[in-house]
């Protein structure tokens, strides 16, 4: 048994379009109100993307941070080691989260990227960040592409690290503010 579509002719507003039914009075006005609701929460909200995923969580930040504080030297780079350059997001500014992160890897000349070597750590502590990175980018000779990452607010730092087929390792570590 099927049960009949309405007729919107039966409300009061008399219909004219020959393709269109006619909708009761408000029908339009209330979808375009609610419209226009959703966007406004979703700015003042700060609705996250559906696909962002978190990078670092709020725990593993606030286990960094009361971490000791101490000057690590930085690790020295052997000469011809691979650079490692952030393109993306700019991060002598504030970023907001998700964020998109674009690194490039460039080896030396006559030597190339062992992209199984990757190791990305986050905070002084170095928590291992890689297999995290993994589940959402895969990475190639010439770099990573890591799309949607979230991260909590407050000052953060990550450190990659990328081998070539000689053995040697480069290593760039950079700081960022998420706001």
């Amino acid at each position: 048994m099927s049960v009949p579509a309405p007729d919107w002719r039966l409300s009061s507003r008399v219909c004219h379009h020959p393709l269109r039914p006619c909708r009761p009075e408000g029908e339009f006005s209330m979808y375009r109100r609610n419209l226009i609701v959703g966007v406004i929460a979703s700015a003042c909200f700060g609705i996250r993307r559906a696909n962002a995923w978190p990078l670092v969580t709020r725990q593993q930040v606030q286990r960094d941070n009361a971490a000791p504080r101490g000057q690590a030297a930085p690790a020295p780079t052997r000469s011809g080691a691979p650079t490692i350059t952030i393109e993306d997001p700019d991060i002598t500014r504030p970023v907001r989260s998700p964020v998109n992160i674009r690194i490039r890897f460039q080896a030396a000349a006559n030597a190339r990227i062992e992209v199984n070597t990757l190791r990305v750590r986050y905070g002084r502590l170095g928590i291992d960040l890689t297999r995290r990175i993994l589940a959402h980018a895969r990475p190639t000779p010439s770099g990573v592409f890591v799309e949607d990452a979230e991260l909590p607010r407050g000052r953060h730092r990550v450190t990659i690290q990328i081998a070539d087929n000689m053995g040697r390792v480069g290593s760039k570590s950079f700081d960022f503010n998420v706001v």
